[in-house]
């Protein structure tokens, strides 16, 4: 009776740590994106399997805000099925422009779409990013 409580047991332990595993080490398409993101944000786009021209379009958001002094903009993801392979991850991005006496002078956003396909069974690969709303004032 002893050794099937061990065996049991160790068997519970063993699903537990690779449920853990599984969450912890599995890439989402909203992580992967936030990584590109991060990385462009930070100027290493370089690092990233991306084309030089979806990270410039990423980088562009970055640098409508930073040359209108506006700080970080807030990034905002949602993912959205496509198939079992593919997914779209929208990015809104929100700046916001203050006057003296901290009021709302304007507010900036802007939205790009990331198409991603399933590279291997935890990793996703940004194939393309689309400008749905090119960063700029809102009415």
């Amino acid at each position: 009776m002893r050794k099937r409580i061990i065996r049991i047991s160790g068997l519970l332990l063993a699903v537990l740590a690779f449920t853990f595993w599984l969450t912890l080490g599995l890439a989402t398409p909203i992580q992967t994106v936030e990584d590109a993101l991060e990385a462009v944000r930070a100027g290493r786009a370089g690092e990233l399997a991306l084309d030089q021209a979806d990270a410039g379009k990423i980088a562009g958001f970055f640098q409508f805000a930073q040359t209108k002094q506006l700080g970080e903009p807030e990034v905002t993801l949602s993912e959205h099925f496509v198939s079992a392979d593919e997914r779209q991850v929208v990015a809104r991005f929100l700046a916001i422009e203050y006057n003296p006496n901290r009021t709302v002078r304007q507010t900036y956003g802007g939205t790009l779409v990331f198409a991603l396909h399933k590279s291997a069974f935890a990793a996703w690969r940004i194939t393309q990013v689309e400008v749905s709303q090119q960063m700029g004032p809102h009415d």
